[in-house]
């Protein structure tokens, strides 16, 4: 038997139409039984290309095929996939479901045997709170089954212009070398500032020595 893993990735496609694209991606999906969660479109302007990105959620027995379709709507550019054991979490929250089942049993079998008010509002209260604590851990427990179902795959899609020739690997590593430039740059003036300030310290000290 196979162990539950949830199935999570990113895949960035560089195509001539991202909005043309995205709507083919979204068919590519709801064809292998998934869908589409959300889906954001830029147009193009002056200060930026047109793109898309969306969120796909695939049925983890067809991720394979549907990735091999989605891949063929453009270049790729990245694709990264992660998949996590969920063995351990889902045996946990079954155990704690049977438990508070139980629990929730017994509570209904002193009621009904209550014979005082005041054990019937305890055993009421205690019941509710068991009551409650069992459908958060059944919804959770619901949540889990789903992800393990349907993985997760961010979709970007964007125009060639974007990946520039000879540039960056990638269109988010393109975004990390421009974030990394500004951190270089912006520790270069940091050291040009403490350097004069450390400058401009030494200097007083040099006049006040030398009484000028």
């Amino acid at each position: 038997m196979t162990s539950p893993a949830v199935t999570t990735g990113s895949v960035v496609l560089v195509v001539g139409d991202p909005a043309a694209a995205a709507t083919r991606a979204g068919e590519i999906v709801e064809l292998a039984g998934g869908r589409v969660d959300e889906r954001t479109e830029l147009a193009a302007s002056d200060e930026r290309e047109a793109s898309a990105r969306l969120v796909l959620r695939i049925p983890a027995g067809a991720l394979t095929t549907a990735l091999a379709e989605l891949k063929a709507l453009g270049e790729v550019d990245q694709v990264q996939l992660t998949s996590t054991d969920v063995t351990d979490a889902a045996q946990d929250l079954d155990a704690r479901i049977s438990a508070l089942e139980v629990s929730v049993g017994r509570l209904e079998t002193l009621m009904a045997s209550s014979t005082t008010s005041a054990d019937l509002i305890d055993l009421e209260s205690a019941l509710s709170s068991r009551q409650g604590d069992l459908e958060s851990k059944r919804a959770e427990r619901s949540s889990l089954a789903g992800q393990v179902a349907l993985a997760t795959v961010t979709l970007d899609l964007v125009p060639e212009a974007t990946i520039a020739a000879g540039g960056p690997n990638g269109f988010w590593s393109a975004i990390g070398t421009g974030w990394t430039s500004l951190l270089t740059t912006l520790r270069g003036v940091l050291i040009a500032v403490g350097v004069l300030m450390v400058h401009e310290g030494w200097s007083k000290k040099f006049l006040r020595y030398f009484g000028a």
